[in-house]
């Protein structure tokens, strides 16, 4: 039996060398590189775009900012506007016999009105400004925002 022929050993044992010799050249020199070149553009990518994602979250956070001091802006005005009408309904009403106390509801009723029409021309305002400042981010960092419209206060 030639298999337990230790002579075949060594000739066996120098064409295996050679040949992985020669095939871990050949891919060591060809393909390595390329895959590492391959997993850098990946990690270059992946570090670029966890510095995009670092900017846009400051970008919302400036914004969310805005948007809260806009909001307590807002919400200062409307108690202002509503302590101005009491005040209006209370001299009305101190001035007013019973006749004209139904002048005055209506006189209330209709600032009530206009209040809420603030109030709602504010979140537009509001809205308006928030969403420009999203698409002004979103071409910015070339990435498309979907625009949410608020609509509950309609």
């Amino acid at each position: 039996m030639h298999q337990l022929n230790f002579a075949t050993y060594i000739p066996q044992i120098f064409w295996f060398l050679v040949s992985f010799g020669a095939f871990y050249s050949f891919v060591s020199v060809y393909f390595v590189p390329k895959i590492n070149e391959i997993i850098d553009i990946k990690a270059k990518k992946i570090a670029d775009d966890a510095e995009k994602a670092n900017n846009i979250l400051l970008e919302i956070q400036k914004i969310d900012t805005e948007i809260q001091r806009k909001l307590k802006y807002m919400h200062e005005i409307i108690l202002q506007m509503k302590k101005d009408a009491n005040k209006e309904v209370e001299i009305f009403q101190s001035e007013m016999d019973a006749k004209s106390v139904l002048e005055a509801k209506e006189i209330v009723s209709n600032a009530k009105i206009e209040i809420e029409q603030e109030v709602k021309l504010l979140y537009a305002e509001t809205e308006e400004v928030s969403n420009a400042i999203a698409k002004k981010i979103s071409d910015k960092i070339g990435f498309k925002i979907p625009i949410i419209e608020n609509n509950s206060l309609n």
